[in-house]
């Protein structure tokens, strides 16, 4: 996985090196890179997780500005707001599950993929007569539960999948990464 070959490559560039590895992975890429150069430290490699360079990114940029929520945090706002629409009477399908911890859970992992595959809300009137109405209505539904999650958030707080975003933006901004090489290995997609 990590070849000493691989190794003198990164060591032959002038640049700053970083070499992002799976999270799991960053203590055996070390170990790897200590071996394959035969030295006892370097300055110029940095060796990290994914994770580790978007807060890396965030933190010489001056910070996300927002405060972060886990998912604990994102099912207790999808709760907040799945609930206030269904008291409303806005929900067409999911008003009597919305608070159910199933439907909470369907409901995080929709907003996550939607924000992972950059797929925003849709108005579904464009092509609502080629849907069953049932599917219609749930679309509907996630809809107004998804906006009703992201009014919450606006301007106050930041889930894993908007931070991904911000550091991606923050990214063209950062001299560190304008000035390093990067490196990608130990991932199978």
């Amino acid at each position: 996985m990590f070849s000493k070959d691989m190794f003198l490559k990164i060591k032959s560039s002038a640049a700053n090196k970083l070499l992002i590895v799976p999270a799991q992975l960053t203590l055996s890429a070390e170990q790897a890179a200590f071996e394959a150069l035969g030295e006892e430290g370097f300055f110029d490699l940095h060796i990290m997780s994914g994770n580790k360079l978007r807060s890396e990114i965030v933190r010489r940029t001056g910070g996300p500005g927002r405060t972060m929520i886990t998912a604990l945090g994102r099912s207790m706002i999808l709760r907040k707001c799945a609930g206030e629409l269904a008291d409303a009477g806005e929900l067409k399908v999911y008003g009597k599950v919305a608070r159910g911890e199933s439907f909470l859970s369907a409901a995080a992992d929709y907003i996550v993929q939607s924000k992972q595959n950059c797929q925003f809300r849709a108005d579904f009137s464009a092509f609502s007569e080629k849907l069953s109405p049932m599917l219609h209505d749930k679309l509907f539904d996630m809809s107004k539960i998804s906006e009703a999650y992201d009014r919450y958030m606006q301007g106050r707080y930041m889930d894993s999948e908007d931070g991904l975003a911000f550091a991606a933006e923050q990214a063209r901004r950062c001299d560190w990464i304008k000035g390093s090489e990067l490196w990608f290995a130990g991932f199978y997609s």
